[in-house]
């Protein structure tokens, strides 16, 4: 089964330590529930969408950042972390998830891959200009 933000941040502690423990996730004994939920969505390969990372800290997103090799993020705002995060993971998405995707969303991660004149698409023309990236990258 796989497990999204709103059903984890309903478990316990105890019930998240023992589904890090089937999923193999280590260093997961001493952490809060917070950074517990992070390492069980990792784990899962979960593609983190802007409204988890707005519920997280913005020490959780920098951990993010740092597990995930994204660079200079350490004085920026928590918005402007969470639009890296977004840019960085748009390999990642699958087609399915990006046509989810609000306008905003889709707006964010353009601008992070420092796509030009991304504010005057639709929402389509958006999921194609991503589209195309994500085949040339």
């Amino acid at each position: 089964m796989r497990y999204n933000l709103e059903n984890l941040s309903e478990m316990t502690n105890r019930e998240l330590k023992g589904l890090c423990k089937e999923l193999s996730v280590t260093n997961y004994s001493k952490q809060r529930k917070n950074i517990l939920i992070q390492k069980i969505m990792e784990a899962q390969g979960e593609v983190f969408f802007e409204d988890d990372l707005l519920q997280m800290r913005k020490v959780d997103l920098l951990n993010i950042c740092r597990k995930n090799g994204i660079t200079g993020v350490f004085k920026k705002t928590k918005s402007e972390i969470i639009d890296k995060i977004l840019a960085s993971q748009l390999g990642k998405y699958h087609e399915d998830e990006l046509q989810k995707m609000t306008k905003a969303q889709l707006r964010r991660i353009a601008r992070g891959k420092n796509i030009r004149g991304f504010s005057r698409y639709t929402k389509e023309g958006l999921y194609q200009v991503l589209g195309e990236l994500k085949t040339a990258v």
